[in-house]
């Protein structure tokens, strides 16, 4: 084959150079070579011929040549004053892996957390109710010729769809995962270049996961991936009346996420998590003042979900209170008049034992107190 004009040639080829003079030569005297690589004199057919072993090493070859006659004239012959040069290229060395990266559709934040050497994945996305699909993208260090077989070290095999590479590149994908057994994938592969140089079987480097199982409900505090809920601590004043789900995941050594549903149980947002587990943000507005939670795993797998019964409700600055949890109430303070903190004597409005806390006050100012109130189901 040949590259921009140059002939390539691999491991167990024969370089056969045809130099025609008019005089017969003194083959004693006479010397042809690729770049002092030599080539031996073929009586029978006039060629000067080497056929590679494969330990010449790669790279360009440039003719030169040297030729006495029998009366003793010599020419002597250079590729490179040629236009175009006389070279021959030499390449004796498979395919290098460069890089290997999974991606799933729809995507997930959890699925790459591992900058897709390590995806997660189940039959069906539930966010979106659509089949998962997979991609496979491979970089070699020079143009490949295919196909290229893509081979599963796990469980079971994984059917991949191969495209014709794009000069280095090679692209996979899998159009479902419904058959695929359950558990860790990992893949090799062998490459075959442009010349025929055939690598080993060598790992990608890259992990599918394939996840049917759904988390457990929310386990105690004490387990892996409990979730705590915490109340905003007292004194922290706002201007905006909102109501949000703090707490923290245990994180275990499977990745999860948070995700809120709906009355219905549809996920209506997935909320990141820290690294050390905690997560907030989640809120909540007034035409639903309460919230169900699931863990999330990697693969979209979401556990049985549960109401949150512990919010943080925050309140306007003023004597009295209203929430888009419809928890109306007052305190007793007054401009000026300094209070202790703590749970304070309330008027409810709709809602039975729910209370109002004082939050803040300003000693002996004009500015009014800052209360939070607390949901009853507490």
């Amino acid at each position: 084959m040949q590259v921009d004009g140059v002939p390539v040639v691999r491991a167990g080829a024969t370089v056969s150079v045809l130099l025609p003079t008019a005089r017969a030569l003194d083959l004693t005297a006479s010397t042809v070579s690729l770049s002092g690589l030599p080539l031996v004199h073929d009586a029978g057919s006039g060629m000067w011929t080497h056929t590679l072993t494969g330990t010449e090493g790669d790279g360009l070859r440039t003719l030169q040549a040297q030729l006495v006659d029998d009366v003793g004239n010599v020419l002597t012959v250079s590729g490179a004053a040629y236009d175009p040069p006389i070279r021959v290229a030499f390449d004796l060395t498979p395919p290098t892996l460069l890089g290997a990266t999974l991606q799933r559709t729809p995507g997930r934040t959890l699925a790459d957390l591992e900058g897709g050497a390590k995806v997660h994945v189940t039959d069906t996305a539930p966010d979106v109710g659509t089949p998962i699909s997979v991609s496979l993208t491979v970089v070699t260090d020079e143009p490949l010729r295919g196909p290229v077989a893509v081979v599963s070290t796990g469980p079971g095999a994984v059917p991949w769809i191969a495209a014709d590479p794009v000069r280095d590149t090679v692209r996979f994908t899998l159009a479902t995962v419904a058959s695929i057994a359950e558990g860790e994938h990992g893949f090799t592969a062998s490459f075959t270049d442009a010349v025929g140089n055939t690598s080993d079987d060598v790992p990608l480097g890259v992990t599918l996961v394939v996840d049917r199982t759904p988390p457990a409900a929310v386990p105690p505090v004490d387990t892996p991936h409990a979730v705590v809920h915490r109340r905003q601590p007292w004194g922290t004043p706002t201007t905006e009346p909102s109501a949000w789900v703090e707490g923290t995941v245990a994180l275990g050594t499977e990745a999860v996420s948070v995700t809120r549903l709906d009355a219905a149980g549809v996920r209506t947002a997935e909320v990141p998590l820290a690294d050390d587990g905690r997560f907030s943000a989640l809120e909540l507005p007034p035409s639903s003042p309460r919230a169900r939670i699931a863990l999330v795993d990697a693969a979209g797998n979401a556990g049985p979900s549960v109401w949150v019964r512990d919010l943080v409700w925050t309140a306007p600055a003023g004597p009295s209170l209203s929430v888009p949890h419809r928890v109306e109430g007052h305190t007793s303070a007054e401009r000026g008049i300094p209070q202790e903190r703590g749970t304070t004597a309330t008027r409810v409005l709709g809602v039975p034992q729910a209370v109002s806390r004082l939050a803040s006050t300003s000693l002996g100012g004009m500015a009014p107190p800052v209360a939070l109130a607390t949901d009853p189901v507490r």
